[in-house]
């Protein structure tokens, strides 16, 4: 028996739309259009697009049928979507949600951050969960397979008790920052703002990159550090634990982990090897993401990124935001 084909609306044609740039690489999606396609059980029916040339540059790439100007067109154009993505700039977002909130649609699945403003999100995402209408949103590390293998190393208790998290970032804690603090709260779990401060901008004007201290559970320290968006972007977490340490680098596309031995110089002292590499990849992110959409649509699991998930990671965003500006150090 063949599977059911889901209808897609694709709303903003750029780039992780899959309307610009690299959508797959070494075979894994790295779009939203690009995993749909891969998955065999989505048609993108339509696109929406304020840009006429992108649109249709869209349309005829991903083969959809119909591509439309603005949201009121294409809910109005008596087509039925099972799901949306929602894949146009953030302070759009907010809006578009809201516009969605009362069709039919089965599940949208909205970009990251899920909007630009905290009570706005507030509540939308209530008002989801009242409508029981699904909504996923993109913090794609979730779906990664690398990040899932470690934080199922660490609740089997092979490394022991999480000490620390050190995270290094740029470009923006609502940009960059934000996949980080939704990653720190999937490996380590809820955390509370200790410090902030120290900001600049090197992304976007509104988006500062700041340096900040915090704390999961009794007493995990985290420490969070930006660099410079300017000099080279950045994403990274290393955690370090009772039997040693475990680092996602390169855009948590490597993990190295690093075991305890005996200090070469002083035996009787323990220190960390040299460790091994693992290339993980694009972790099949937007594979599984997609899947799990799917999988939301027909049999009703709950995303493994959704708007209570995302909320978590904003209101952190925007503590570790207002702290810094009553720090007193914001440049």
């Amino acid at each position: 028996m063949s599977e059911k084909l889901l209808s897609v609306l694709v709303v903003g044609c750029g780039r992780i739309a899959g309307g610009a740039g690299l959508s797959s690489r070494n075979g894994e999606a790295l779009t939203h259009a690009a995993a749909y396609d891969a998955d065999g059980r989505f048609q993108i029916s339509a696109c929406v697009d304020p840009d006429p040339e992108r649109r249709q540059k869209f349309a005829e790439t991903w083969r959809a049928g119909a591509a439309y100007p603005d949201l009121d067109a294409a809910l109005s154009s008596g087509d039925s979507f099972d799901v949306v993505s929602i894949c146009a700039p953030s302070q759009l977002h907010g809006p578009l949600l809201a516009q969605l909130l009362d069709t039919d649609v089965g599940v949208v699945l909205c970009e990251k951050p899920l909007t630009t403003d905290l009570a706005e999100a507030e509540r939308l995402v209530a008002a989801f969960d009242a409508a029981d209408k699904p909504l996923a949103v993109g913090y794609t590390r979730r779906w990664h397979r690398g990040v899932q293998a470690v934080a199922e190393e660490l609740r089997s208790g092979k490394w022991g008790r999480i000490r620390s998290a050190h995270a290094r970032y740029a470009r923006g804690i609502r940009n960059s920052g934000g996949h980080i603090i939704d990653l720190l709260h999937m490996l380590v779990g809820p955390m509370s703002v200790r410090y902030a401060g120290n900001a600049r901008h090197d992304y976007l004007a509104d988006d500062p990159t700041l340096d900040a201290v915090l704390v999961a559970g009794d007493d995990i320290s985290v420490h969070l550090m930006g660099g410079d968006g300017n000099d080279y972007g950045l994403l990274e977490v290393q955690l370090m634990t009772e039997n040693g340490a475990i680092t996602l680098e390169d855009w948590v596309t490597r993990v190295r982990r690093r075991e305890t031995v005996p200090y070469r110089y002083a035996p009787h002292m323990q220190t960390l090897d040299a460790g091994t590499w693992e290339d993980v990849g694009a972790g099949g992110s937007f594979e599984a993401m997609i899947d799990n959409i799917y999988r939301t649509v027909t049999e009703g699991v709950r995303p493994a990124s959704d708007g209570r998930s995302a909320l978590a990671a904003q209101r952190i965003v925007e503590e570790l935001i207002v702290r810094a500006e009553q720090s007193g150090s914001t440049a």
